[in-house]
Parts: C-alpha cells; sequence; structure tokens
C-alpha cells in the first residue's frame, strides 16, 4: 500500500495539533468524550441584539477563552464580528420607535395607524429598549409587525456594528485578562452574510515562533 508523504505530512500536523489543543478545546465542546473531533472553531461570543454590548454568555465564552489562550501559549486568535437576524430587527424597531415618538399626539396621520395602536406599541417598544418585559395584544402586534416590515436597514450600520463588536470582544481579552493584542487577530466583519446569533466567531490559529 502506498500512501503520500503529503497525507502523512498532514496526518501527523494534525495529530501534533489536536494533541496540544485537546484539553483546552474541550472547554468548548470541540471534543466529545471518546476524544473525536467536533470542530476547532469555538462557539461565538454572543452580543445583545443592535449592540456591542457582551451578553452575559459571551462575558463566559471570553472567560474560556482566556484561559485557552494562558493554557496554550502557541495559539492566536482571529475575531470577526458578524450581525444576525435579530440585529436588523432591533435596528427596525428602533426606527419605527422614532416615528412613533415623532408623531405622538397627531391624530391626523393614517399611513401610521390609529392613535390607540400607535400608543400600545410605542410603550411596548420603550420598554424592550430598556429591557422590560413588555406584551402586546394580537391587533397591536399584527400593526407591529406590519410597520417593522417596512423599516430599512442600513447595511453600513450592520457593518460597523460587526466592527464594533471585535473590537469590545478584543479589547475584553486585553484589558479584562492580560492577553497579547498580536494574539488576536480581528477578521473582516461578516454582516453580508448573517449567522445564527448576533457576536463574535472564533477562529483559532497558530502563534508565529517569532511572536511567543
Amino acid at each position: 500500500m502506498k500512501i503520500g508523504l503529503g497525507s502523512l505530512v498532514r496526518q501527523a500536523l494534525r495529530k501534533a495539533l489536536m494533541g496540544a489543543l485537546a484539553s483546552p478545546l474541550k472547554l468548548f465542546g470541540a471534543i466529545t468524550a471518546d476524544g473525536k473531533v467536533q470542530s476547532l472553531a469555538p462557539e461565538p461570543i454572543a452580543f445583545l441584539p443592535g449592540r456591542a454590548q457582551i451578553a452575559s454568555q459571551g462575558s463566559a465564552r471570553i472567560e474560556q477563552l482566556a484561559g485557552l489562550l494562558s493554557a496554550s501559549p502557541g495559539i492566536a486568535l482571529t475575531l470577526s464580528g458578524a450581525t444576525a437576524p435579530p440585529d436588523v430587527r432591533w435596528f427596525q424597531e428602533q426606527a419605527l420607535l422614532e416615528q412613533l415618538r415623532a408623531t405622538s399626539g397627531v391624530r391626523a396621520l393614517g399611513k401610521l395607524g390609529e392613535i390607540g395602536t400607535r400608543r400600545a406599541v410605542r410603550v411596548y417598544l420603550e420598554a424592550r429598549f430598556a429591557g422590560q418585559d413588555a406584551a402586546l395584544e394580537a391587533e397591536p402586534r399584527e400593526w407591529l409587525e406590519a410597520q417593522v416590515a417596512r423599516q430599512n436597514v442600513d447595511p453600513s450600520r450592520l457593518s460597523a456594528l460587526a466592527v464594533a463588536r471585535a473590537a469590545a470582544a478584543q479589547q475584553a481579552l486585553t484589558t479584562e485578562y492580560g492577553i497579547k493584542p498580536e494574539r488576536l487577530s480581528l477578521g473582516p466583519p461578516m454582516s453580508e452574510a448573517p449567522t445564527a446569533v448576533p457576536g463574535v466567531t472564533i477562529a483559532l490559529g497558530a502563534l508565529p515562533r517569532a511572536s511567543r
């Protein structure tokens, strides 16, 4: 049986890499209980929709990443900010709320709906943006969904949000955990292809020997 040299080299490199990363990667569920590799990409750092603010589960991920980097000096990360449908929804609702505030008390605006409906939706959105629990009845909810669908979101806002998220994740790792900046590269924003959740994606790499 003939086996190509290139194939042997790749297998050896992969085995060496996984040997170095096995323990740290268990933190991310990348390796199953029987030692099989599921993925070399840790779960993303979660952010709050529409904002460059790390969510509570994202803070836990930052702490785990700091532990991974501390335990494995040869590892570097590439952080790429990403946006998701909840971000688009956040901006759409924000635009609608601004319209409702601007027209509050004005009765001759049929295209924006009835006064009572507009007031109910405005109160609901204000509560949501304040981080409070809120609910809407069926009729105002239907009106809300129709109005939200009409709101256009400038792609540049999503791109800027993605960039800000990557920078926020990098700053958290450097200032809170003392990770050296050269171990944290910023990748291009991922705003044109929405991800499953708002946040920052993580790619593992090797730190050049000259930087260690």
